[in-house]
């Protein structure tokens, strides 16, 4: 069964805002990034638990999982599984503070 994806606004958000950041420099790469990213939603859509649960500071985040960008590494993809659906919450680069942008 497949599962449907449901971004929320600031996963769209960030979506939108990385891929203005790597199209700066490169606007192929950046339409690549976004591809990328929906590629990822396609294959969490089939299998909901491939990302790895992860431990925040708040817990009443809920179950959040995570899973790369396959391509960039450094950008994760931070979802949740609500009955049929993977819900995403955001879409980040490592480097930022993943706990507090998520709580």
């Amino acid at each position: 069964m497949k599962y449907s994806v449901i971004k929320r606004p600031g996963a769209a958000d960030d979506i939108e805002e990385c891929f203005f950041h790597i199209a700066k420099d490169n606007r192929e790469i950046g339409s690549a990034f976004l591809v990328a990213v929906e590629d990822g939603l396609e294959e969490l859509a089939e299998f909901p638990l491939l990302g790895k649960a992860i431990e925040l500071r708040y817990k009443e985040v809920g179950d959040v999982r995570m899973w790369h960008v396959k391509g960039f590494d450094n950008y994760l993809i931070f979802y949740t599984v609500q009955g049929n659906n993977i819900v995403v919450t955001r879409v980040l680069h490592g480097s930022r503070d993943i706990d507090d942008l998520l709580s």
